[in-house]
C-alpha cells in the first residue's frame, strides 16, 4: 500500500474513532452532567473569575495552588472559555474537555500508528476506543473543571516522545 493511501486509511479510521468517542462523551454529558459547579470548581470562581471581573487578575492568580497542584493550563482554558462565551458555562467546559480528550486520543492513535510501522490503523483505533468511550472515571467527563487530567495525559505523552 502506498504512503498516501495509508494516510487516507488512517484519516478515515481517525474520523471514525473521533466521531464514536465524541458521541459517547456527549451522551455521557447529556445523561449525567449538571450545570452547577461541583465541589472544588467553586474555587475557580473565587480565585479566577471574580478577580477578572474586578479588574484585579494578575499572572499570580494562575499559579495559586489548587490543593497540591498548580493547574495553570486549566485556569487559562477556563478563562478563555468564559471570555469567549460571555458567561461561566459548565456544559461548555465539559464539551471542550471532551474535544481535548478525543484530540489526545487521535494523537495517541497517530503516534502508535507511526511507531509500529504505519500499519494496523484499524486495530489501534479499535484497541483504544474502549478507553475513550466507556465511562471509566466519568466524573472527569461530567465535571467541567477536570481538564487538568487531560492536560496531564497530553504533556506526559509529549514528554515521553520528546525524551525518545
Amino acid at each position: 500500500m502506498q504512503t498516501a493511501e495509508k494516510k487516507r486509511t488512517l484519516a478515515a479510521w481517525l474520523a471514525a474513532f473521533a466521531l464514536i468517542a465524541l458521541g459517547a462523551k456527549l451522551w455521557t454529558i447529556q445523561l449525567w452532567a449538571t450545570n452547577l459547579p461541583y465541589w472544588d470548581q467553586w474555587d475557580e470562581a473565587r480565585l479566577l473569575f471574580q478577580p477578572w471581573l474586578d479588574g484585579t487578575l494578575s499572572w499570580q492568580n494562575f499559579f495559586i495552588p489548587h490543593n497540591e497542584h498548580r493547574i495553570v493550563f486549566t485556569r487559562l482554558l477556563d478563562l478563555v472559555e468564559v471570555k469567549l462565551n460571555g458567561q461561566w458555562d459548565i456544559y461548555l467546559q465539559t464539551v471542550v474537555n471532551a474535544v481535548i480528550h478525543i484530540s489526545y486520543g487521535c494523537g495517541l492513535v497517530t503516534l502508535l500508528w507511526h511507531y509500529i510501522g504505519r500499519r494496523n490503523a484499524g486495530l489501534i483505533c479499535c484497541s483504544l476506543l474502549p478507553l475513550f468511550t466507556l465511562p471509566f472515571a466519568a466524573e472527569n467527563t461530567i465535571h467541567g473543571f477536570q481538564s487538568q487530567f487531560y492536560f496531564a495525559n497530553i504533556f506526559s505523552v509529549l514528554a515521553i516522545v520528546g525524551l525518545g
